[in-house]
Parts: C-alpha cells; sequence; structure tokens
C-alpha cells in the first residue's frame, strides 16, 4: 500500500473518532451525557408516570434548547419541540410549585394509581395521583399535556 493510501486512511479513522466522541457526549435522553453538551441541549426537566393497572411507564424530559423527548414503554419515542412562550411559562410555573419543600406523606395508598415524578433546578418530587399537592396541580397538567405532545 502507498504511503498516502495508509496517510488518508488514517485520517478517515481519526475523524470517525471523532464523530464517535461527539456522539457520545450527546447522550441518550435520559440525562446521562447532559452534563457534557451544551447548556442549550440539558435536560431541564424530568418528568415520569408511572404505576396504574396496566404498568404505565412514561419518560419525558424537556431540554433548554426547547427539544421534548418522550419515551413509553412499548412505544416508538416520540419527538416534538415546544414553543419559547411555553417554556418560559413551564419555568414559571416549577418555580412557583417550590419543588424543594417536603410533601405530606402517603394519604392511605392507592393500589392502581399513577405514580409521577417531576425534576427541576436539582429538585425532585414524587407523589401518587390520590394526593396531589394543590401547588402541583398545574405543573402536572402543564407536563402531562407537554407529554402528549399538544404543546
Amino acid at each position: 500500500m502507498s504511503r498516502r493510501f495508509l496517510a488518508a486512511l488514517a485520517a478517515v479513522l481519526v475523524l470517525a473518532a471523532g464523530v464517535v466522541a461527539a456522539v457520545a457526549a450527546v447522550g441518550t435522553g435520559d440525562g446521562a451525557g447532559d452534563a457534557r453538551a451544551s447548556s442549550g441541549s440539558q435536560v431541564v426537566v424530568r418528568f415520569d408516570k408511572g404505576g396504574g393497572f396496566a404498568g404505565v411507564d412514561v419518560r419525558t424530559r424537556i431540554r433548554g434548547d426547547r427539544r421534548v423527548t418522550v419515551t413509553e414503554r412499548g412505544r416508538a419515542t416520540r419527538r416534538h419541540t415546544l414553543k419559547a412562550a411555553t417554556l418560559t411559562a413551564l419555568r414559571k410555573t416549577l418555580d412557583a410549585a417550590e419543588l424543594g419543600e417536603k410533601l405530606p406523606g402517603p394519604q392511605g395508598g392507592c393500589a392502581d394509581c399513577f405514580v409521577y415524578s417531576i425534576t427541576y433546578k436539582g429538585r425532585r418530587v414524587t407523589f401518587d395521583e390520590a394526593a396531589v399537592p394543590g401547588r402541583l396541580k398545574k405543573p402536572l397538567a402543564e407536563l402531562s399535556r407537554i407529554a402528549r405532545g399538544s404543546r
């Protein structure tokens, strides 16, 4: 083989390795690579819905650049983009909800209820549909609409 061919092959391999590294740095949508990605593509809100009679498992990730990824067990991943005003309103709603405040304990239990989890600004709150705190009703409704793709 000629030196010119080997030099070109080496350049292609170096370029391919760079592409693989860049793809790995972006992450999988579950937050694993978010710290390495640019600030606009970081996940800013995580919303999970699980449980119920049918064993629902829906994971919604909203990024700072308004991209939304919804992963639901047994279905294809859905993606859409929020309007800028929707993301701004969601952030205000979540700020007002004071996610860092402690929730009251379970209110008697519900065997087949949905369980929700919201993570925002490093704070996570988990609750079930039988005991949705008043301050979380508006964020829950908005996040549910976004997860369905209607925002």
